[in-house]
C-alpha cells in the first residue's frame, strides 16, 4: 500500500513532467504568473482572486487532461485514424474553451482597472 507521501511524489512528478516537457503547459504557467502579478499590482478583491485563480486552474487542468488524452491515444496507435484525430481535437477544444473563459474573466476584472490608469 502506498503512503500519502509516495502518492504526492507521483503527482508532483506528473506536474513536473508537464512543466519540463509540454510547451503549451509552459505557456499557460507563464501566463498564469503574469496574471497573478497583475492581481497583486491591482490589489484584487477576494471575489476577483477567486475568479482569476479558478480560471487559471481550469486552463492548467484542461491542458493536463489534454496531454494525458494525447499520450493515451499515442500509446493505442501511432497510425493515422480519424477516430483518434477526433478524440485529440475534442480534447484540444476543451483547452480552447477553458482558455477563452480565462480571457473573458481576465477582461472583466482587469479591463476596468487598466482603463483607470489612463
Amino acid at each position: 500500500m502506498r503512503t500519502f507521501l509516495q502518492k504526492l511524489h507521483f503527482a508532483l512528478s506528473g506536474i513536473g513532467f508537464l512543466v519540463r516537457n509540454e510547451r503549451h503547459f509552459q505557456y499557460h504557467i507563464i501566463s498564469a504568473f503574469s496574471v497573478l502579478i497583475l492581481g497583486v499590482f491591482f490589489s484584487l478583491t477576494q471575489w476577483e482572486w477567486l475568479f482569476i485563480i479558478s480560471a487559471l486552474f481550469l486552463v492548467l487542468l484542461t491542458e493536463a487532461f489534454n496531454t494525458t488524452i494525447e499520450k493515451i491515444c499515442d500509446e493505442i496507435t501511432l497510425e493515422r485514424k480519424e477516430s483518434i484525430k477526433r478524440i485529440k481535437d475534442i480534447s484540444a477544444g476543451a483547452v480552447l474553451l477553458a482558455a477563452t473563459y480565462s480571457v473573458i474573466v481576465g477582461l472583466i476584472i482587469y479591463l476596468p482597472k487598466v482603463t483607470t490608469l489612463f
